[in-house]
């Protein structure tokens, strides 16, 4: 916490005693649940159900609220994209697998699935260009988190700099529109 406590002071109920910087908060809202479930054996046989032991983390629903700004990332083109290519290669396959169509039909598969490879290629480029410029208002927008403090009596989250405030559900849009 800064040195200065009076501007930690919540702006609507004027008190220190309820509020938190909202990176600790986020930080200390995982947890790590371990629960055991009983296996079933495997069918036709007579082996005793195994007891399993497994991990899960767990996110409170006020860290949920006060997560940092989502990192830029590029969207991902693969899946489409192959998804795309089989339904573009099947009628040039089916005319191959034609006695009369032969490898002559295969030409044109190969021909698309460049195609697509260098096009899917170019827009990777060009998103990963996109994550890069929106890299450093993003980098900002995280600073600006950090600096962020969060009163539990008034759920509001503040920038003591400045004054301003917003409830916590409205953090996202007020903050870092």
């Amino acid at each position: 916490m800064p040195s200065n406590q009076a501007a930690l002071h919540c702006p609507l109920c004027k008190q220190i005693d309820s509020v938190y910087k909202v990176s600790a908060l986020y930080d200390h809202g995982f947890s790590t649940e371990t629960y055991q479930r009983l296996v079933p054996p495997p069918p036709g046989t007579s082996w005793a159900p195994l007891l399993k032991t497994e991990e899960r983390t767990v996110q409170s629903q006020l860290s949920r609220k006060l997560s940092p700004p989502p990192r830029p990332q590029p969207s991902d083109i693969r899946i489409p994209l192959v998804a795309l290519f089989i339904v573009v290669a099947i009628p040039f396959l089916c005319i191959a697998g034609d006695s009369r169509g032969g490898f002559v039909a295969i030409i044109p598969v190969l021909v698309i699935g460049g195609l697509m490879n260098w096009w899917g290629l170019s827009y990777m480029k060009k998103e990963k260009e996109k994550v890069a410029n929106l890299m450093p208002s993003w980098e900002m927008a995280m600073l600006l988190w950090r600096s962020l403090y969060y009163c539990i009596r008034d759920d509001i989250v503040f920038n003591p700099p400045n004054g301003s405030y917003s409830s916590a559900s409205q953090m996202q849009t007020h903050f870092f529109r």
